[in-house]
């Protein structure tokens, strides 16, 4: 898994794929291992990242080898072993992260979402991660309008 290097406005992911393919092509940019199967830990009004998201048994590591947690469970259970801060380049960032999710993996309620992460309007709202965190701020730290910049949490599915 990681965050990736450059932030984007809420518009520019236009949506579920679109940050989908955020996280596959900095994937296979960097030839990271099975760099086209990559996903975003992001909801929207209709889809929970907890449905959208492989539970692994096993570990989830950073692209630097880093554990972050054990397994599926203890991921959306907490606290993380490290904070989620390493980019596809495995260089650290500090940067709030599109999620509009709550530590279990389901949907923040009463969020625009930024329209379903379509729409950078200052009018909109969504919840933001810290990469720095590894309480559940990590997923849900702040809500906040959806015109700023942030960063995708992307993780490797089989």
């Amino acid at each position: 898994m990681f965050v990736t290097s450059e932030p984007f406005t809420a518009g520019d992911i236009k949506g579920l794929v679109g940050a989908d393919y955020q996280c596959r092509h900095r994937a296979t940019k960097m030839f990271l291992p099975n760099g086209e199967r990559y996903k975003a830990w992001i909801s929207t009004s209709e889809v929970q990242a907890v449905d959208r998201l492989y539970h692994a048994r096993g570990p989830y590591k950073l692209v630097n080898g880093l554990q972050v947690a054990a397994s599926w469970d203890a991921l959306v259970s907490g606290p993380l072993d490290n904070p989620i801060e390493v980019s596809e380049l495995s260089e650290t960032v500090s940067a709030p992260v599109f999620t509009g999710t709550l530590p279990d993996g389901t949907r923040a309620p009463d969020s625009s979402h930024c329209d379903d992460w379509t729409n950078y309007d200052g009018d909109n709202f969504a919840w933001f991660g810290a990469t720095v965190a590894v309480d559940g701020d990590w997923t849900h730290a702040y809500e906040s309008i959806c015109g700023g910049h942030a960063g995708l949490y992307c993780f490797e599915q089989p």
